[in-house]
C-alpha cells in the first residue's frame, strides 16, 4: 500500500513539473511570436491555438498536486461561523460534495475522450486538433483530484488551517 501512495504522490508532482514546462513553454512561445510580429515577420499560426491547449493542461494536470500541497483556496467564512462540533461536519460533507463532482467530470471526460478517438472529431482553427487531446487531460485531472478529495474524506488530513481558526478564537 504505501508504494501506491508513493507511485501517487510522484505521479501527481510529476503532473505538477508537466504542468509548469508547458507554462513555460507557452511563456517563450508568446515572447517569440510578439518578438517575431514586432521586427516585421509572420509569426506561426500553431501558437494561440497550442498556448490554449496548454492552458488546459496546465490547470488539470497541476490541480491535483495543488490540491495535495493545500496549495488551493479555501474559502472557510460559513465554516468559521459554525459551533465547533460542526466544522468537521461540514468539511466532510464538502469533502464527499468534490469527490462525486470529480468522479462525475471525470467519468464524462473519460466518455468523451473515447467517442472523440472513436468517431475521430477534431477542432479545427488554425490547425486542426483531435478532440480527445482536449478530454483526456480533464479524465486525469479530474479522476485524481477525486482520489485526492477521498483521501481527504476518510483520513485524517485536512484543507483546512487549523491554527487560523484558533487564532480567531472559535
Amino acid at each position: 500500500m504505501r508504494g501506491l501512495i508513493r507511485f501517487y504522490e510522484w505521479l501527481t508532482t510529476a503532473l505538477a513539473v508537466v504542468a509548469g514546462l508547458i507554462m513555460s513553454t507557452i511563456f517563450v512561445a508568446v515572447v517569440l511570436d510578439v518578438t517575431v510580429r514586432d521586427i516585421g515577420l509572420q509569426p506561426t499560426r500553431y501558437t494561440v491555438p497550442l498556448a490554449e491547449f496548454g492552458l488546459l493542461y496546465i490547470t488539470m494536470l497541476g490541480s491535483p498536486w495543488l490540491l495535495r500541497t493545500k496549495g488551493a483556496i479555501i474559502v472557510e467564512s460559513l465554516r468559521l461561523i459554525m459551533p465547533p462540533r460542526w466544522r468537521r461536519v461540514l468539511e466532510l460533507a464538502v469533502y464527499a460534495v468534490c469527490a462525486c463532482v470529480c468522479a462525475v467530470l471525470a467519468w464524462y471526460a473519460a466518455s468523451q475522450t473515447v467517442f472523440t478517438w472513436v468517431t475521430n472529431e477534431a477542432e479545427q482553427r488554425a490547425i486542426t486538433v483531435p478532440l480527445y487531446y482536449a478530454y483526456a487531460p480533464m479524465f486525469i485531472g479530474f479522476f485524481l483530484m477525486g482520489i485526492e478529495f477521498l483521501r481527504l474524506l476518510f483520513g485524517r488530513d485536512t484543507l483546512y488551517d487549523q491554527s487560523a481558526t484558533e487564532q480567531e478564537g472559535f
